[in-house]
């Protein structure tokens, strides 16, 4: 036993030590890894927590290679060589890197890599060949390793982590060139590799979805947090206050190479009489109606409420195949509590922890066993997205609900109504749209507290998705400054905006009264529309004009007419000068769409006045009738 295998041997404990001081972490087929023999570990990397996550569980000695710069630290140094790791300059020949851990397998140890070669974002990039190439010359197995839950893990949050290893992998017949690399390559990427877009619909290149799946329950029963646990996301807004939930949520659920739909719903309380809660309830049954399996949640720590037998006499009567959830059993020594609810007569209970992940990848693998094998049709990329802004209580729900013609989500006069960011696919003709209903958006933020603050999260997010931005204004409270938050906030999320003034039938004002006082405190100058939810006016005239938005968001300008306009600014107005050099507008292209992005090659950048950009911003707007849409100008020295 050499100098690093001793001390693997009494590091190990101490990684698990340290992980687990900070984040409870669960591991998944360490028997699957090899005892001994040349190994190739590849696995996802989004936290400095994961390597010792890694060590802690694993029974191999792990040798890694990393930057010099790691080396040369003081503090970091001298602890990653003693755990064996190799070390390449910055800028050095790949040969070098490649040289050290081929001799890593040659004298039979394990060697680990990450798939993109560093640490990951949240969404995965391209994965590089240096696994697939080590493993194919040097004909060793390479065993992949997930890790989840570390990329939303911070310091004091206490976020569970998992790990799970695969089947090693036999690489060998793959041949010794570059295509046998990418094949290999391929191989590895959907062993190691995490789901990209888990909460969102957005088509991938992975295999159709294989059904509908409904999650129904009583409030406060934990469906939304098993949502989250699912999906591997944090989409839904998860409360300790009952009722959190109320529109239903879609989202597509991962399982291995298994997808299909999840829908959330807000809770049945059949015997609450309020309005809400009876809205609430209607939209849990059109859920059930469109599902091909119901997941019925029960609390089983409460153990069986009268509120729970209703919801199970609705779901005998739907006569759809439901899994019935024993939820919040954290300690798995309390799976017996699953046993009382043989009553409601739904079959054998499951018994889960959607807070802490035990017994969720048995749920899946019954969901996936469960379906049918088909699905909805995806959402196609050219979709067009559509996120509706608005401060609370504008009227976004009703609108939403007016360009559907039926009640896709709950409208209240209470404030606040909508607390998730409810996606509805939306076909008009042959043009696909996704509408994003959204919570209402506060300007002060110490005015964000509790769900309130979450919900605002989700709707920032559905800003950052969306193609195109609906902002709305309450014409019978005229333009506020919050509204004017609203506008920005799609700005900066890069949507193209229009600018809906509703609940017209409510105002005496023209549209004549109102103009002005847009174009003079709306940046962009987006166009503006005036509809009405009750009465259905302006609804077709709001979509025309989402579609010609969409249309300049995506549009390209050729550089033969960029270029000529360039040479009208340089007649139309002189260009700043400083020491005697004066600005030149040399050559223009456009090198990107949706929303659109311009490169201006200039003689100096330092010459660019922030007058002079925004005037030449504002002149490409209205020559190429791009109000309301984001233009970005990069000037760059020739």
């Amino acid at each position: 036993m050499n100098r690093t295998q001793i001390a693997w041997l009494f590091g190990r404990p101490f990684f698990g030590a340290v992980v687990r001081s900070v984040a409870p972490l669960r591991a998944y087929g360490r028997d699957r890894i090899p005892a001994n023999g040349p190994l190739v570990f590849c696995f996802n990397h989004f936290s400095w927590l994961d390597p010792w996550a890694f060590g802690s569980v694993v029974p191999r000695t792990v040798y890694y290679v990393a930057k010099q710069e790691v080396h040369d630290n003081r503090l970091v140094g001298p602890f990653v060589r003693f755990f064996g790791t190799s070390s390449v300059r910055r800028g050095e020949s790949d040969r070098e890197a490649i040289r050290i851990m081929r001799e890593v397998v040659r004298r039979g140890d394990a060697l680990g890599m990450f798939p993109e070669g560093t640490r990951q974002e949240r969404e995965p990039g391209p994965l590089r060949s240096g696994a697939a190439m080590i493993a194919v010359q040097e004909q060793v197995p390479v065993v992949c390793g997930a890790i989840h839950g570390s990329q939303d893990w911070r310091v004091g949050n206490f976020h569970p982590v998992s790990m799970a290893f695969g089947e090693p992998l036999d690489l060998s017949r793959h041949p010794r060139n570059s295509q046998g690399y990418r094949a290999a390559s391929a191989e590895i990427q959907q062993g190691a590799g995490p789901p990209a877009g888990r909460d969102s619909p957005r088509v991938t290149e992975s295999s159709p979805l294989l059904g509908t799946v409904a999650i129904v329950g009583f409030p406060n029963v934990g469906k939304s947090t098993l949502v989250n646990r699912l999906t591997g996301s944090r989409a839904a807004v998860v409360h300790e206050v009952s009722g959190v939930t109320r529109d239903r949520k879609e989202l597509v659920c991962e399982w291995g190479r298994s997808r299909f739909l999840l829908i959330d719903t807000g809770g049945v309380d059949i015997a609450d009489p309020s309005p809400l809660t009876q809205s609430i309830a209607a939209q849990a049954r059109e859920a059930v109606t469109d599902a091909d399996l119901v997941l019925f949640v029960v609390d089983a720590r409460a153990g069986i409420t009268p509120g729970d037998e209703e919801v199970a006499d609705i779901l005998r009567r739907a006569r759809k195949p439901v899994l019935l959830i024993a939820n919040k059993i954290d300690d798995p020594a309390q799976e017996s509590l699953a046993l009382d609810l043989h009553r409601l007569g739904l079959g054998e209970p499951i018994p889960i922890s959607a807070l802490h992940g035990h017994g969720s990848g048995d749920l899946l693998d019954r969901i996936v066993a469960e379906l049918p094998g088909r699905g909805r049709e995806e959402i196609p990329e050219t979709a067009i997205r559509v996120a509706i802004l608005g401060r609370p209580n504008v009227g976004k729900s009703s609108l939403l609900n007016a360009i559907l013609g039926r009640e896709r989500v709950i409208v209240s006069e209470t404030p606040g109504t909508t607390r998730d960011a409810i996606d509805t696919v939306f076909q008009r003709g042959e043009r696909t749209f996704v509408f994003v209903d959204t919570a209402g958006l506060r300007r002060k933020r110490r005015h964000r507290q509790g769900i309130e603050y979450y919900s605002e999260l989700r709707a920032l997010d559905a800003a950052e998705r969306a193609d195109v931005a609906l902002v709305l204004i309450d014409t019978s409270e005229g333009l506020v400054d919050q509204d004017l938050s609203v506008a920005d906030i799609a700005r900066k999320a890069q949507c193209s905006t229009i600018v809906v003034l509703s609940k017209w039938d409510l105002t005496t004002l023209g549209i004549e009264d109102i103009r002005p006082e847009l174009e003079r405190r709306m940046r962009q100058r987006p166009p503006h529309v005036a509809v009405s939810s009750k009465t259905g006016r302006g609804i077709e005239r709001l979509l025309d004009l989402i579609e010609r938005q969409f249309d300049k968001h995506t549009a390209r300008v050729s550089t033969s007419e960029l270029n000529r306009f360039l040479a009208e600014l340089r007649e139309r107005r002189q260009a700043p000068s400083r020491n005697g050099k004066r600005l030149n507008l040399l050559y223009g292209a456009q090198v990107a769409t949706r929303p659109p992005r311009f490169r201006f090659s200039v003689n100096d950048r330092r010459l660019v006045t922030r007058d002079y950009g925004y005037w030449v911003e504002n002149q490409l707007r209205e020559r190429f009738e791009l109000e309301g849409v984001p233009v970005t100008i990069d000037f760059i020295p020739r």
